[in-house]
């Protein structure tokens, strides 16, 4: 044990280590005379504080404390202080101490030559300070800290960053840096920011939040650069309005096209939430103005939830000529909706409503006068398991009334009637499921729309549909032993199912949601794969009945199992074929043949690294594929590579085989390699590619990217792009992309 000594002017010294309250050095001063207030012995008494030191002198005549060799002084939850030497005046409640000094104040930690320290003001200095802010705070250096109080401080010939490592690789250096904890901002002139010591940019003033947390001020502004509006500047400012609602607004000048404004803003209550985002341009290349605006509400009303969104593009081509990502590039079809929905659950069923709007917008024509809007619509849907029969009987209905409308006056309104039985038996091995149903669908047309064969005149029409289902889905299992003390299942799933649908005149009625897209006027049949093998209507919505009778088959096999004694249960692979067949007469929806195409969809895990997802259609009179979009995915402790094959044969088009490549690979413990390609096997060509090479650290990632993206067509690139995007911890990003 280290030897301590305490002095007290005539007082033999005591060998061993000192551990001192305040209340006994209170007491030993309140002897020698007044020296502190009875309400300061009060207050002292409250706080103790331990001293450590290899040498310890009290002097009782003006109550100071002196410590050398190794000295440590405790106020818990104030101050915890290291030092060579210290003089502690307990009248005053002041602290000098030098050499080799550390102290923890307030949950920061001061490192630094000698500090004078007012421990009743929470004021003082530290020369030659380092200093590691509490939490996420980030770290900072200055030749002198003055500390004004416990929550702010001013840092001289300073630097800062909100790296926390010993050794942090970028910072901002000012001769004058002010830390405001209350307001959670650090602020400063004359700003260079550093990487790895090498200066990369200025800014005159400088200001940000000292914790992860909201913050009205400028954001850091982001480059990049492209073909189509050639080198772009964000400079954006947040608004923290309030703890519930924020706002981002930015700055964006382009060289070749002008200037874009964009705003953003936030809001969240108890019961709803939303954002919008719009941007505007006045575009110098086209003289134009052209805008986008994104906005989703969502709301809680008691059973209600309203729900809201809102995509709209003041031009056809903003998608494509602007770097955005609120939508999807490729979109050529926007949808705003406004829905009120409430869903009334009970034992055995369920009732549901929903009423609403939805406006369509055409991104493919030059106006949208003979789009079909549809507002208002309200749909009332019901399931109930009726009472008798071991209750496996269930009723289901339904109500729906929709207004359509187009700007060129035309108008239709129509109502739908419909009413399900479906009874389901278990079997030993299965179920058998049998249905039966009927609908009726009335529609006012008013000045003929082109929907309803647009002979300009008023009319009313009707459907009347009946539909009779069976199906039987059987299950055959068998457990097997598998690999070291692993299970497996087996189970094989066959599935029959007889249609026979009936209809009246069909088309004397219009066609609103039978097609596909939005503007077009034939029939759609719903796409024919896997999913949509048993589906009892070939059409998707109301406006069509695929009229007819037909049988579905099709069989699943599945296996699931453990590939050890403790591992987990996994889906192993489930592969699933089908087809349907009809006969003569209702062959229309196979193009006159007996049988359709063959539909399969095939999920494999092979094992922990390998998997493969496929899914396609084979048409055997042509004996060609008209379907398939095949994916092989590897993956591994660094990352995964995925290999996929496409082919599409459009009826109207030529036909599309492409193949893609992905892959994420971190090949370094800081270096991730990113690579996304397409490839035209029928032009031979790239269709489209990105590649990133990224150096990730704890403080900041350094990306290098570069590639070419398609227009809306899918066939014509829209441009290339490359550039570099640095990121600091705490700042954001810099670059060009």
């Amino acid at each position: 044990m280290r030897k301590a000594q305490q002095q007290d002017r005539g007082v033999r010294r005591a060998p061993g280590m000192l551990s001192v309250s305040w209340l006994v050095l209170a007491a030993a001063a309140a002897c020698a005379g007044p020296v502190l207030a009875r309400e300061q012995l009060t207050e002292l008494a409250k706080t103790p504080v331990e001293l450590e030191a290899d040498e310890l002198d009290l002097d009782r005549s003006d109550g100071k404390v002196s410590a050398r060799g190794e000295v440590r002084i405790v106020q818990e939850g104030i101050l915890d202080l290291q030092a060579d030497s210290a003089t502690y005046d307990l009248t005053a409640q002041k602290l000098n101490a030098r050499g080799m000094i550390r102290i923890t104040r307030k949950g920061a930690v001061f490192q630094g030559d000698a500090i004078e320290l007012d421990v009743a003001n929470d004021a003082g200095e530290v020369e030659n300070a380092r200093i590691d802010m509490p939490g996420p705070g980030g770290r900072a250096t200055a030749s002198a800290a003055q500390l004004h109080n416990a929550k702010r401080m001013t840092l001289k010939d300073a630097t800062f960053t909100n790296c926390d490592c010993e050794d942090p690789p970028w910072y901002i250096s000012a001769s004058k840096i002010e830390v405001d904890d209350e307001k959670n901002s650090v602020s400063a002139r004359d700003v260079t920011l550093r990487l790895g010591g090498v200066p990369i940019a200025y800014t005159p003033w400088w200001t940000q939040p000292l914790r992860k947390e909201r913050k009205s001020g400028f954001l850091t502004p982001s480059f990049q650069v492209s073909d189509s509006t050639g080198y772009e500047l964000d400079l954006p400012y947040y608004w923290n309005i309030a703890p519930d609602r924020d706002a981002t607004l930015t700055l964006h000048p382009t060289t070749r096209r002008g200037v874009m404004g964009k705003v953003q803003y936030r809001y969240k209550g108890q019961n709803y939430h939303g954002e919008l985002e719009t941007h505007g341009i006045h575009d110098t290349e086209l003289e134009m103005f052209r805008g986008l605006l994104v906005f989703d509400h969502q709301h809680a009303m008691g059973p209600w939830r309203l729900e809201s969104h809102v995509a709209a593009s003041r031009t056809n081509d903003f998608l494509v000529d602007f770097e955005q990502d609120l939508l999807d590039p490729n979109t050529r079809h926007l949808q705003s909706s406004l829905s009120a929905k409430r869903l009334m659950a009970r034992r055995g069923g369920h009732t549901a409503i929903e009423a609403g709007v939805n406006w369509f917008q055409d991104l493919t024509v030059d106006t949208n006068r003979d789009t079909v809007q549809q507002l208002p619509y309200v749909a009332l849907s019901d399931s109930r398991l009726l009472p008798g029969m071991t209750r496996r009987l269930r009723l289901e209905s339904g109500a729906r009334l929709d207004h359509f409308y187009q700007m060129s006056g035309d108008r239709a309104q129509r109502g739908d009637l419909s009413a399900k039985l479906r009874y389901t038996q278990p079997l030993h091995i299965g179920r058998i499921s049998l249905a039966a149903g009927g609908e009726e669908t009335a529609y006012w047309t008013q000045r003929g729309p082109v929907q309803a064969g647009g002979n300009d005149e008023d009319d009313f029409n009707n459907r009347i549909a009946s539909m009779l289902s069976a199906r039987l889905d059987l299950n055959l299992s068998r457990n097997y032993e598998w690999g070291n003390g692993g299970a497996l299942r087996h189970a094989i799933e066959p599935t029959v199912q007889y249609v026979l649908n009936a209809a009246t005149d069909q088309s004397i009625i219009p066609n609103y949601d039978s097609r596909s897209p939005v503007t077009a006027t034939d029939d759609t049949l719903r796409a024919f794969n896997a999913t949509n093998l048993f589906a009892e209507n070939q059409f998707a919505g109301i406006d069509r009945i695929s009229s007819g009778q037909w049988i579905s088959y099709g069989v699943t096999q599945r296996f699931t199992g453990r590939r050890s004694a403790d591992g987990p249960v996994e889906n192993l692979a489930t592969f699933t074929i089908g087809q349907r067949w009809a006969p003569a007469g209702d062959r229309d929806y196979q193009d006159g043949n007996s049988v359709s195409d063959i539909v399969a969809d095939l999920s494999l895990n092979i094992s922990d690294q390998w998997s493969v997802e496929a899914d396609t259609r084979f048409d055997p009179h042509k004996k060609l594929l008209e379907v398939a979009d095949t994916e092989v995915i590897y993956r591994w402790d660094e990352g995964q590579a995925a290999l996929g094959y496409q082919v599409n044969r459009p009826e109207t088009t030529e036909v599309n085989r492409d193949v893609t490549f992905n892959s994420s690979w971190r090949f370094a413990k800081e270096w991730k390699w990113e690579q996304e390609a397409g490839y035209s096997m029928e032009h031979r060509n790239l269709k489209s590619w990105r590649t990133g090479l990224t150096y990730i650290h704890d403080c900041w990632n350094l990306k290098v990217v570069g590639g070419r993206r398609l227009s809306a067509d899918a066939n014509t690139h829209e441009g290339g792009y490359m550039g570099v995007v640095l990121s600091f911890e705490g700042l954001g990003s810099f670059g060009v992309n």
